[in-house]
């Protein structure tokens, strides 16, 4: 799990990437935020749903970094997208560890 939550805080990235400004996205963006989505949902990115073997942890890592990739997303893009896929044991985990305010910046 802890290959996870480095590649969450580091923005979908495997290396740390530099600190960004927090991005609030206005109302009239939110149409392009869910276009977003529903492109990365085409894409059928996985869904990480936690658990003990790394070798899962890290396929569910690389998968999700092509996709994040060839969509040419931003760091706070890729975070939250990522953390999108995040389902059951994962998805609390991911909650508990970052506050609100750093699930919406890069870390």
């Amino acid at each position: 799990m802890g290959a996870i939550k480095d590649f969450l805080a580091n923005g979908g990235h495997s290396t740390p990437s530099p600190p960004e400004p927090p991005v609030v996205v206005p109302i009239g963006e939110q149409e392009g935020w869910m276009r977003m989505i529903e492109r990365f949902q085409k894409l059928q990115a996985p869904e990480f749903h936690g658990g003990s073997d790394p070798l899962t942890a890290n396929r569910w890592k690389e998968d999700m970094g092509n996709i994040l990739d060839l969509m040419g997303m931003k760091p706070i893009q890729r975070q939250k997208l990522a953390a999108f896929s995040l389902k059951g044991y994962a998805s609390k985990l991911y909650k508990t560890k970052f506050s609100s305010e750093e699930r919406l910046t890069t870390i």
